[in-house]
């Protein structure tokens, strides 16, 4: 049998948005980024995942399409890299976490 290498760095990219750029058709959300925090801190302490906070943990302003796509292109030449997508259209979540 083939000798297994280390075990793979899992990383993510998450994001949370209350306030849309485009308020006249999308209305603001309550708990996306309180949803997206519990998302970060469930992936970090028991998925064993590594999430720049500063880096990989986009709200709001800072979650543009543009911002997004650049942080998902950044882990992606990576050998290591693990896709974990969680959408949440609001206060449900917290039941599944």
């Amino acid at each position: 049998m083939p000798e297994l290498g280390p075990a793979p760095v899992r990383r993510a990219v998450v994001v949370g948005i209350n306030h849309c750029q485009d308020t006249d058709n999308i209305k603001p959300l309550a708990g996306a980024i309180n949803d997206a925090t519990d998302i970060h801190k469930k992936l970090t302490e028991n998925g064993g995942f590594q999430i720049d906070q500063q880096k990989y943990f986009l709200s709001d302003d800072a979650a543009s399409a543009e911002s997004i796509a650049d942080d998902q292109r950044s882990l992606l030449g990576r050998d290591e890299l693990r896709i974990c997508l969680v959408r949440s259209f609001g206060p449900w979540l917290s039941g599944w976490l």
